[in-house]
């Protein structure tokens, strides 16, 4: 589980106690604003660290590390499949780079034993939740500059002070053709990923974070590009990632569903 940019761990707790209700184990993750932002700026080079999986990032210091993290706990906690949920751009930036670490087992440049670790763990994930994502970060109005507002003061100071003002105000005088690239490579990859497995689309009509109308264009896509079911759970009131706290019977009701799909195709 990923969360979303100005989370705390105790936000995650309710969809902890969902979750563990349906038999699963949980591991939740809270990436730091500032692996957030420069997600958002780059996509860096995949690097495997340094002795993975016997040895874990730990500390992580971006959000790869959080994803070599992640994967390497689920690997030694032996789980037959695993979910990904992710939050907001936080936990979707978290489950790119997830995946381009999967993907890093057709590399030339992955060796033994770490190839066959990754093919193993890309057998075993059996799906994935979007919830109110992904945000299209850049614009007329910057999703990322509104989603900062959330984050404490000491660490809407530490983003200033690493990355300077841009990221809190969208100026086409100041924003660079590389980060508007980067937002279009992060929706196409999430567009074009390869991986079929069944997906579920939490979200609302009325969040300017993330617009509803990126999110229907990738919905109708990836059904009319995958096998397996692609589910939508959709309110034209509901505020950003607090969607089970204002609908909670319907969101329970709507990820009880998908797990038993998800189950039901592993088997399959």
């Amino acid at each position: 589980m990923g969360g979303w940019l100005g989370c705390q761990r105790r936000f995650l707790r309710r969809y902890e106690l969902l979750y563990k209700s349906l038999g699963f184990d949980v591991f939740s993750y809270v990436p730091e604003p500032h692996f957030v932002v420069d997600s958002c700026l780059k996509a860096r080079p995949i690097q495997v660290p340094e002795g993975w999986p016997a040895q874990l990032p730990g500390n992580a210091k971006s959000m790869q590390d959080m994803a070599w993290d992640v994967l390497g706990r689920i690997y030694k906690g032996q789980s037959s499949v695993f979910l990904f949920h992710s939050f907001s751009n936080g936990g979707c930036f978290l489950w790119e780079y997830t995946r381009r670490i999967l993907d890093y087992n057709e590399s030339s440049g992955c060796q033994q034993p770490v190839k066959g670790i990754l093919r193993n763990l890309m057998s075993r994930i059996k799906g994935v939740v979007f919830d109110s994502c992904p945000a299209w970060f850049v614009g007329s109005s910057s999703a990322l500059g509104m989603a900062l507002q959330h984050c404490t003061r000491m660490e809407r100071l530490d983003i200033l002070l690493r990355f300077g003002p841009g990221v809190f105000f969208y100026d086409r005088r100041s924003e660079s053709k590389k980060q508007f690239q980067r937002c279009q490579d992060f929706f196409r990859y999430l567009f074009e990923d390869p991986l079929d497995i069944p997906q579920l689309y939490i979200y609302s009509k009325n969040d300017d974070l993330a617009r509803f109308e990126r999110i229907e264009e990738l919905c109708l896509h990836r059904k009319s590009t995958q096998k397996n079911p692609v589910l939508i759970q959709t309110w034209d009131n509901s505020a950003h990632c607090a969607h089970l706290r204002m609908h909670p019977e319907a969101y329970k009701q709507t990820i009880e569903f998908f797990t038993e799909i998800m189950l039901l195709r592993s088997k399959l």
